[in-house]
């Protein structure tokens, strides 16, 4: 839909009627849709601000398919080609044997950790082709959907819906929520209608924004979420696994339950010196314990006992702490234990070895590290780590020959950018491109290829590179769209002391509102800054069920955003607001003027006009886009005269800016070329269509549909103005053209054929009018019903044609 209203007015109509309809329905999926809290305008407000980041997503997404298709391939002809690490044994000295003789578990998460740090959200379409991704690495037990948000329809669950019309497999799989019957309800309801056979339960152990709990309630509480989870696993035929210490990492699980425990040690209150101070949480914590591993359905379901410490307080002696006091709880061959450890000191990848030499079993994480608040631990930094131990099961269990361009489409479905960091080891662009010859790696101590994980043939890798090169070439014009407006930087600005950022997915309410407050969008008002953030996060989650992609963290963006949710407010409340903070002069100011609804706009843009031109000149291309604009809003006011008069200099600034072929040029044309025809002046309606004709041809191609558009206009300019020659010529052209987009039944062809139709009657050609009307009849009918004003025009002329033809009785 987004694209339909993008790409055509027809779209847009069509939308309007979808979203009309869609708007009175009811269900689950529709109460907090888009449709119920944004009308049609501004659904196509936002669908314009956003089409650049669109236009990179769906490269983006495309070229991680084309991937996606390229590692199967691989992985079809060849095995994972290694360096043999095992050639020289690395001694006891650099670590316990136990990292080389492990079973390497990993529990993948990167469908979901790094929608914790990118503003730019999650899409269905991105959280598919993460979790093939994530399976394309050999990924078997990996996390599809949180569902923490109470009674809110997410694109979490959309996720799930989507997979499970498209069959696909949720082998491995794995749903998580919180323990209490409120918290876990969104879960259990979601397990039983999709039968994943999967789920993990979030744990917290102290209050926290997240959650709310007593430390003597948790033990009864995860035993009823464990028993409700076995329920509902065994009405959807996954019975308990049936031999735990069986179990490999290779395998896709099935009817397991997993515990997780989130801030074990800020509860316990662990030192540095790795001493559990709070002695009555401990005591408390281990009789838990000891009453869940008493309980029968515990022990059949519960199979792996996870923790993390959440705000990267913690450094990697801390895990191997608690990694050992709670293999003294949970012996191994019974359960595993897998840790999560949060950037913030540094050692984050570091923890996850320290937890196994204590006793843990692995990690559960995201193959890349962007997570959280500044990354957390990376699984493939991890699986690398016991490569290098010689550890022989990585190889044999995951498929790591292209995981460096699983981590690369990772980060760049994540961030909407085809630009790698430098600094991420062993896929960062630094990792492989030597900055001295003294650095390599391929020989001598240590050595690794460089085509360790990067197993591709020079035909690939050239096709790889294409891909990428052709992604930033889109990128870039978008980077170059702003240079040449240099009022764009201004409004992404940033302070080094901005204290917030919004991750749309999961940050919380107060953050939102606090965001929207410290860049000077509403009043410091606690109440506003409370209801704001409430509305934008019920927004924010809607926007993405919808399948927008932005920069929920930006200027632009949430500016137009606390509009939607404010309602219909004066935007010269706005204004005030951001000239406190700006200065009634600041092109800020005049920006958030130009916001207006059509009945305030003129006052407004005008205002922001002067502002433009007080700052920047009269010859400026911001003013030249305000003159467009307000000639827009008359327009919307009915008001032709003034349409016409106002943006009338506009053209000369952009032609001077630009150069007098650009099509933001042929764009001014086309709008004065409406205000023209609207008051009847067809001549100066036609010259502005033939100035803008030949730029659309050069910019979009002969075959757009925007240049069949503009010659349906300059047809029927020239209709108007008595030239039913050149009219017929304009029309044939673009009846040609739409055909070819929308296919012939539609009502955009059927509108052009019927102009077509006035202009064979005025030529006198009976025949091919008739044919033209009679082709046009069908979609009319079908798109307007029989009872529209359209329809019996068509039926009128068409009679006409009968009529002079001598067919009386049709």
């Amino acid at each position: 839909m987004r694209k339909r209203i993008l790409e055509s007015d027809s779209g847009w109509g069509e939308a309007l009627q979808a979203m009309s309809s869609l708007s009175n329905r009811s269900g689950h999926a529709f109460q907090n849709s888009v449709f119920k809290l944004l009308d049609a305008n501004q659904f196509r407000a936002l669908a314009s601000l956003t089409k650049d980041v669109e236009r990179v997503n769906q490269n983006i997404m495309s070229n991680a398919r084309e991937v996606l298709n390229m590692i199967r391939k691989k992985q079809g002809q060849e095995p994972n080609n290694f360096t043999d690490m095992s050639v020289n044994p690395i001694t006891s000295k650099f670590g316990p044997d136990r990292l080389r003789v492990m079973q390497p578990w990993v529990q993948d998460h990167s469908v979901r950790e790094p929608a914790t740090y990118t503003p730019f959200g999650h899409t269905t379409e991105v959280k598919a082709l993460l979790l093939d991704l994530a399976r394309s690495a050999g990924m078997r037990n990996i996390g599809l959907s949180g569902m923490f948000y109470g009674g809110t329809y997410t694109v979490e669950e959309q996720q799930l819906e989507f997979m499970a019309l498209a069959g696909a497999s949720f082998d491995g799989c794995f749903v998580m929520c919180g323990p209490s019957a409120s918290g876990r309800a969104a879960g259990m309801r979601v397990l039983r209608r999709f039968a994943v056979p999967n789920v993990f339960l979030d744990v917290t152990t102290t209050d926290n924004v997240r959650f709310e709990i007593a430390l003597d309630s948790i033990g009864p509480m995860v035993l009823d979420a464990v028993r409700e989870a076995d329920e509902i696993l065994h009405e959807n035929f996954y019975p308990p696994p049936r031999a735990k210490s069986a179990r490999a990492p290779g395998e896709a699980p099935r009817g397991e339950v997993y515990i997780n425990l989130v801030d074990l040690m800020e509860r316990l209150r662990l030192d540095s010196n790795g001493r559990m101070k709070d002695k009555e949480a401990r005591r408390t914590l281990e009789a838990i314990f000891r009453g869940w591993r008493a309980d029968q359905l515990f022990e059949k379901r519960v199979t792996g006992i996870l923790f993390e410490e959440g705000r990267g307080r913690a450094i990697s002696d801390d895990y191997g702490t608690v990694a050992k006091w709670l293999r003294d709880s949970f012996p191994e061959d019974q359960y595993l234990i897998l840790v999560h450890a949060h950037g913030g000191t540094g050692l984050e990848n570091q923890a996850p070895l320290r937890a196994v030499e204590e006793g843990a079993n692995g990690m559960w994480a995201g193959f890349i590290p962007q997570a959280a608040q500044v990354g957390h631990s990376s699984s493939f930094l991890f699986l690398d780590h016991l490569v290098y131990r010689s550890n022989p099961d990585v190889l044999n269990t995951y498929q790591l020959g292209q995981a460096i361009e699983v981590a690369k489409q990772m980060y760049k479905l994540n961030f909407n950018t085809n630009r790698i960091p430098k600094d991420c080891p062993i896929w960062g662009t630094a990792a492989f491109k030597l900055k001295h010859t003294a650095f390599s790696q391929n020989e001598g101590w240590r050595s690794r290829t460089e085509k360790e994980y990067a197993c591709w043939a020079k035909d690939d890798t050239d096709k790889i590179d294409k891909l990428s090169s052709d992604a930033c070439i889109i990128e870039n014009k978008n980077v170059f769209l702003r240079l040449v407006h240099p009022s764009s930087f201004e409004t992404e600005q940033s302070s080094e002391f901005e204290g917030w950022e919004i991750a749309p997915l999961v940050s919380d309410t107060e953050l939102i509102g606090k965001r929207v407050q410290e860049l000077g969008l509403i009043d410091d008002d606690q109440q506003v800054v409370k209801e704001v953030g409430e509305k934008l996060r019920e927004l924010f989650m809607a926007l993405q069920v919808a399948g927008f992609r932005m920069d929920y963290n930006s200027r632009d963006v949430l500016e137009v955003l606390v509009r939607v949710v404010r309602g219909v407010e004066d935007s010269q409340k706005t204004a005030q607001v951001r000239e406190r903070h700006l200065g009634g002069s600041h092109i800020d100011v005049a920006r958030t003027l130009v916001l207006g609804q059509p009945e305030e706009k003129n006052d407004l843009l005008e205002r922001a006009l002067e502002i433009q031109e007080h700052l920047y000149g009269r010859s400026d291309i911001n003013a030249a886009r305000t003159l467009s604009d307000i000639g827009n809003a008359y327009g919307a006011l009915g008001q032709p005269e003034q349409q016409k008069e106002v943006p009338e200099r506009a053209p000369k600034i952009q032609e001077k800016h630009f150069g007098e072929d650009h099509v933001d040029v042929a764009r001014t044309f086309a709008a004065l070329a409406n205000a023209y025809g609207a008051f009847g002046q067809y001549e100066q309606q036609m010259e502005m269509l033939e100035r803008a004709l030949p730029i659309f041809e050069a910019h979009f191609g002969k075959d757009h549909v925007e240049v069949a558009r503009t010659l349906e206009k300059l047809g029927r300019a020239y209709g108007a103005f008595g030239q039913p020659e050149q009219q017929k010529e304009m029309l044939e052209r673009a009846f040609q053209i739409k055909e070819q987009h929308f296919g012939g039944d539609h009502v955009e062809v059927a509108r052009t054929l019927a102009d077509l139709g006035d202009a064979y009657d005025a030529l006198g050609q009976r025949e091919q009018q008739k044919e033209v009307l009679e082709s046009a009849l069908p979609a009319l009918e079908a798109h307007f019903g029989k009872d529209h004003v359209a329809l019996a025009t068509t039926l009128v002329n068409l009679g006409s044609a009968y009529g002079a033809l001598g067919q009386r009785e049709q």
